[in-house]
């Protein structure tokens, strides 16, 4: 039970980030989406911060938004601040097909 109380909390943090730092609402089948798009490497590997978690870009309405994963409960922890794409931008445009 305690894992699903964590996961399920870690959801409600992550709509309450994605609605404060992009305005956007991410409701359930959003979300799942959004962490099946990690699972099968629609996305861009940023850095391993642990064992159990690491950092990604996924794209969600033509914009890169880079998320905390935990691989362990495979969800979506929280949205970071775009800023925190700075130090990868080379490797989302190489995602997208654009020369550095």
């Amino acid at each position: 039970m305690r894992k699903k109380a964590k996961k399920k909390s870690q959801f409600q943090h992550a709509q309450r980030r994605a609605c404060q730092r992009y305005g956007l609402t991410v409701g359930p089948r959003k979300y799942e989406e959004l962490c099946k798009k990690i699972q099968q490497q629609d996305c861009v590997f940023l850095e391993k911060q642990s064992n159990r978690v690491t950092m990604f870009a996924v794209q969600m309405e033509e914009q890169w938004l880079p998320v905390i994963y935990d691989k362990d409960r495979h969800s979506i922890v929280t949205f970071l601040p775009k800023q925190a794409l700075d130090p990868y931008l080379d490797k989302l445009d190489e995602k997208a097909g654009k020369p550095s």
